[in-house]
């Protein structure tokens, strides 16, 4: 009797889907907690202006490649007792 009880137990899709809902309530809430540190974020922006046998952008104006960069920090700011 216990092989059967442990069997049920072991494929039941009830319990199985009890344990994925604990675990996708322990993702969110550290997602949730997550959103109190400190941030970092980088974006990169590259353009390269082509010049093919002479013709394309004019290489005094464009000066033929850009690039730009950028980090930032963020954090949220809350007041104390909302």
């Amino acid at each position: 009797m216990d092989y059967y009880i442990d069997a049920a137990v072991a494929n039941s899709p009830l319990l199985y889907a009890k344990k994925n809902d604990l675990r996708g309530a322990s993702l969110d809430s550290a997602s949730v907690r997550a959103t109190y540190l400190p941030q970092v974020g980088f974006t990169a922006n590259v353009a390269y202006d082509p010049i093919i046998n002479g013709l394309g952008y004019d290489e005094v104006i464009t000066n033929k490649q850009q690039g730009s960069t950028l980090v930032h920090f963020d954090m949220l700011l809350r007041a104390i007792g909302c």
